[in-house]
């Protein structure tokens, strides 16, 4: 029998994911919670113009930002498993969810009730993603890249 150990350790193990790979999912993540936020805000200046245009009174006009809010208060806590195992395929199902959530809204043309359908979809696929700043921030205390990643997420959210 040799005395070599059974399980061998190469020394050179590259990083699960490189730093190109980062910034693209911090790209996607900003890219997803702009488009989504401009949505809702698109209708601030013209609010009694888009009641006009749904034909309903201005309070019903905005419970189409109140559907965001409901569905991602709803929804988030049902994700953050989901979202410690799997970012990648969170913020998949997230710009599938917002693509079909703003395709709705531009078929409804004026139709109010189907606006909001669309609007439900796209608050739904918040919940996949406004965990990440959080959930990095709170195991990766110490890492100062990471930091970093973080610092410009919480602050690109803020802007959008």
């Amino acid at each position: 029998m040799s005395k070599t150990p059974a399980i061998q350790f190469q020394e050179n193990i590259q990083p699960q994911y490189s730093d190109k790979t980062k910034w693209g999912v911090l790209f996607a993540f900003c890219y997803l919670a702009f488009s989504n936020v401009l949505g809702f805000v698109s209708y601030s200046p013209i609010s009694n113009n888009a009641a006009l245009y749904y034909q309903i009174s201005l309070n019903d006009l905005f419970w189409i930002g109140n559907m965001y809010y409901i569905t991602f208060f709803v929804f988030g806590p049902l994700f953050i498993p989901l979202l410690e195992k799997r970012l990648d395929l969170c913020l998949k199902l997230a710009s599938i969810l917002t693509t079909l959530g703003t395709w709705i809204v531009w078929i409804a043309q004026s139709n109010y009730v189907v606006c909001l359908i669309g609007y439900f979809f796209v608050g739904i696929s918040e919940a996949f993603y406004l965990g990440v700043p959080i959930y990095q921030k709170s195991g990766l205390l110490l890492m100062i890249e990471h930091w970093q990643h973080v610092s410009v997420v919480m602050l690109l959210q803020q802007v959008s």
